[in-house]
Formats: C-alpha cells, sequence, structure tokens
C-alpha cells in the first residue's frame, strides 16, 4: 500500500531470505532482517572474538577488539597489517581515555581496545588473533 501511495522512503522487515526478496522486487527501499543480524552479532560476541561486532553492509563489517599481539607497541603505520589481513584499524581507546582516531602514529598496546573495519572474512579473522 505505500509504495502505490508513492511513500519516499520504505522500511520493511524481512522474516526470511525469500521474503526478503520479494520486498526488494516489490519496490522497497530498506530490507532489514533484525533477527538474523542480532544472530550473527550474539555469535560473534558468544565466540569471545570481539566486545561488539557489526557487519555494516553484507561483506562489509566493524569490530570492537583487543589489539591482537602482531600490532601492539608499534606504529599502525608500520604494522603493515592492510595487505596480510585486510583490515583497518579506524579507532582506539585505552582505559585512561575517550576513543580517538587512530593515525600511522597511533601505538596500542594491550589493555587497550580498537575498532576495526574491513571485508566481513578478515575483520572475522583478525578478530581471532590473540
Amino acid at each position: 500500500m505505500l509504495l502505490h501511495l508513492n511513500v519516499p522512503v520504505i522500511w520493511a522487515k524481512a522474516i526470511g531470505e525469500q521474503h526478503g526478496r520479494i520486498l526488494e522486487q516489490l519496490g522497497v527501499h530498506h530490507v532489514i532482517f533484525p533477527e538474523k543480524d542480532m544472530g550473527r552479532r550474539v555469535a560473534h560476541l558468544v565466540r569471545g572474538a570481539a566486545m561488539d561486532y557489526l557487519e555494516v553492509e553484507r561483506g562489509y563489517a566493524m569490530a570492537k577488539i583487543s589489539p591482537p599481539q602482531v600490532i601492539r607497541g608499534i606504529p599502525l603505520g608500520q604494522t603493515g597489517i592492510r595487505k596480510p589481513h585486510g583490515t583497518t584499524v579506524t579507532a582506539y581507546k585505552t582505559l585512561a581515555e575517550q576513543w580517538r582516531n587512530a593515525d600511522n602514529q597511533t601505538v596500542v598496546n594491550e589493555g587497550d581496545t580498537i575498532l576495526i573495519v574491513g571485508p566481513t572474512a578478515q575483520v572475522e579473522a583478525f578478530a581471532q588473533l590473540r
């Protein structure tokens, strides 16, 4: 009915993949899968790989994790993590500070928290590093 009324932006909840495809074919602008998305997020949290996890879009994710050993104590620009791991550290937080944007000179240590982004598979793999 909303499509026939020419509502400019329509959000609809899909109960499954097939239902989502139907909604997209009808022309719904934003199809959401809250149960499926929350299930994925909870799975990452239960595994203990991430403190928080969000798939921004299919195939691209963001995770809040403890920095793995391979990047601790080294300026991020010298770690070269993007090539072998396909992820980018976008922000960091120490116990005593607020969140800050990361740059090439940022050095993270044990006890810090980092926010990484990248292709979903690479973010998941990087989050598993210790």
